[in-house]
């Protein structure tokens, strides 16, 4: 069951700016993040077709609000993603699907491509990024690099970045396993594993939480 799901910068899209409260196109980006955020749940090829065409269409629109939020990254992920588990065809033109296509193609001449396909690179888009990764795909390994992410953020203190993302992380994750039974499932496995030996106490906190 997905009651609520809460990425970070992801869900900044769904929060409409006064200018575009009214907006037909902007109303229409939210309902697809919406369906973008609970997709493998519901994955079909026509239900992709759909979200393709909206940000296909809306291009202009996203890349403007990816200044504030990154989220034509985000975008060009779920299609990258989709296309790569469920074999949907990405189509159309423009920056938003070229970004998906060299994601797909691992283009290593496309710096924000080398970005989303690097999991040594970790920054809080990159949190956003496998956050958009799983809820395309429902594969766990997402779950495992944020979960690698995770801790007591004072052990970072040294290193403000670091304690940034780890803070992150924490929040993410918990809002996530509270609100989300694979994410709830996964931590439940994962707090009884050696190599998560490090993130029990997190789990444990977690899994307590109502």
């Amino acid at each position: 069951m997905i009651r609520s799901v809460c990425p970070l910068l992801f869900f900044a899209a769904l929060l409409v700016p006064p200018s575009f409260a009214e907006d037909p196109a902007q109303n229409e980006i939210k309902e697809t993040s919406r369906a973008m955020m609970q997709f493998y749940a519901n994955a079909s090829a026509e239900h992709f077709t759909k979200i393709n065409s909206t940000l296909a269409k809306h291009q202009e629109l996203i890349i403007q609000m990816g200044k504030r939020n990154r989220f034509d990254v985000l975008a060009a992920t779920f299609l990258a993603r989709a296309h790569q588990k469920f074999d949907y065809e990405i189509s159309g033109d423009g920056p938003v699907i070229e970004l998906a296509r060299d994601i797909v193609a691992k283009n290593e001449e496309n710096e924000r491509a080398v970005f989303v396909n690097d999991n040594d690179d970790v920054t809080p888009s990159k949190l956003d990024v496998w956050w958009v990764s799983f809820f395309t795909t429902g594969e766990t390994r997402y779950l495992e690099f944020l979960l690698a992410q995770t801790g007591d953020a004072n052990v970072a203190r040294g290193n403000p970045a670091a304690a940034t993302i780890r803070r992150v992380a924490n929040w993410s994750f918990r809002s996530n396993c509270k609100n989300h039974d694979l994410v709830r499932d996964f931590a439940a496995a994962a707090v009884e594993q050696d190599k998560w030996k490090e993130q029990k106490k997190f789990l444990e906190e977690c899994l307590q939480a109502k």
